[in-house]
């Protein structure tokens, strides 16, 4: 399975991020994801075993970072994974050290 953490904004957020994806022009057939899934990536590990996720647990859930605001103020084209996402030019601090951890 593909692991990554990650934070879970809330409805507000969400809403904010749909109408946003909404406002993009993007080609026909163009899929928005739904907004249930809109999350911010910090550290995407990739193929794990199921041996290796309760590692992976003890790893996520002893972080914590203190509270910030990630603006989203770009965004990328992935033409592999043929997505387009927002991103953070400019991660606060306390975001940074929480993905370094």
């Amino acid at each position: 399975m593909r692991l990554f953490f990650a934070l879970w904004p809330d409805a507000d957020t969400r809403a904010r991020f749909a109408n946003a994806a909404a406002a993009l022009r993007l080609p026909d057939g163009a899929r928005l994801v739904p907004q249930q899934n809109y999350h911010l990536t910090l550290a995407f590990i990739g193929e794990v075993t199921s041996a290796q996720v309760a590692v992976l647990r003890q790893i996520g859930g002893a972080q914590r970072a203190s509270g910030c605001t990630i603006t989203i103020d770009a965004y990328e084209h992935w033409p592999e994974a043929q997505v387009v996402v927002g991103v953070a030019r400019e991660p606060p601090a306390a975001l940074v050290k929480l993905w370094m951890r």
